[in-house]
C-alpha cells in the first residue's frame, strides 16, 4: 500500500473515489481475468495435446498390428 493511498484529501475527500484509480482497479481486474483465462487455456492445449499423443500412439499401434497380421 501507498504512502498516498487511502489517506484522506484535505477537503476530506479520498484517493480512492479518484476516477484514476477506480479506472486502474478495473485495468488490474481485467488483467488478472485474463491471465486466469489463459492459464486456463494452456492448461486446456497441454491436455490435449497428451490426449492426441495418446490416440495417435493407438492408431500407429493398431496399424503396426494390422501389418503384421497381413504378412502372415
Amino acid at each position: 500500500m501507498g504512502i498516498c493511498k487511502g489517506k484522506p484529501k484535505q477537503n476530506g475527500g479520498n484517493f480512492s473515489s479518484n476516477p484514476l484509480n477506480k479506472e486502474t482497479d478495473m485495468i488490474d481486474e481485467n488483467l488478472k481475468r485474463i491471465k486466469k483465462q489463459f492459464d486456463d487455456l494452456t492448461l486446456l492445449l497441454e491436455c490435449m495435446s497428451q490426449e492426441f499423443k495418446a490416440i495417435t500412439d493407438s492408431i500407429i499401434k493398431l496399424q503396426m498390428s494390422q501389418q503384421q497380421q497381413n504378412e502372415k
